[in-house]
C-alpha cells in the first residue's frame, strides 16, 4: 500500500475522501480536483517568484517584513471572515506583533536604506587585437568582431 497509489485513486474518482468512504453522492468532479490542484500549484509558484523578486530588489529584511505582514493579514482575515473567538491573548499578540514590526522597520531605516540594495555589476572590458578595448557590460551578451571594433573606436552605432 502506497501513498502515491492512494493519491491517484482519490484523484481519479469523483468526491471527497469522506464521500468515498461513506458512499455519499460526490460533490467534487475529477476535473474540479485537477483544476484546483493546478490553481494552487500556479499560485504557489507565483508567490515564490514574487518573494524572490522582493528579496533580489529590496533585500532580505524587506522580504521578512513583507512575509510577516502577509501572515498577520491572513490570520486577521480568518478572524474577520469566520466565526472565531478573539480573546485577550489574541489582542495582546496583535499588539506585540505590530509593535515589533514597527520597531524592526524603524531600526532598519536608522541603519540606512531599510535593507534596499543596489548592486553594480563590474565592467567587462575586452582587449582587441590591433589595440583598443571594448566595454561589453551594457547587458548584451554577444558582439561580432566588427561591432567590438566599432565600440572600441567610439562609434556607438553598434
Amino acid at each position: 500500500k502506497g501513498d502515491l497509489r492512494d493519491g491517484l485513486t482519490y484523484l481519479t474518482q469523483p468526491g471527497t475522501v469522506r464521500e468515498m468512504e461513506e458512499d455519499l453522492p460526490p460533490t467534487w468532479t475529477v476535473s474540479g480536483k485537477v483544476f484546483t490542484m493546478a490553481l494552487f500549484s500556479i499560485t504557489g509558484f507565483l508567490g515564490s517568484s514574487c518573494s524572490a523578486a522582493i528579496t533580489k530588489s529590496f533585500g532580505a529584511l524587506t522580504m521578512s517584513i513583507t512575509s510577516t505582514a502577509r501572515k498577520a493579514t491572513t490570520i486577521f482575515l480568518s478572524f474577520a471572515l469566520f466565526p472565531n473567538e478573539c480573546t485577550a491573548e489574541h489582542v495582546g499578540g496583535i499588539f506585540l506583533f505590530i509593535a515589533s514590526l514597527v520597531a524592526k522597520s524603524l531600526r532598519a531605516s536608522k541603519r540606512g536604506g531599510g535593507g534596499r540594495h543596489h548592486y553594480k555589476h563590474p565592467k567587462k572590458v575586452i582587449e582587441l587585437s590591433g589595440g583598443g578595448s571594448a566595454d561589453v557590460s551594457d547587458g548584451t551578451s554577444m558582439y561580432s568582431p566588427l561591432q567590438l571594433r566599432r565600440k572600441a573606436l567610439g562609434d556607438d552605432a553598434v
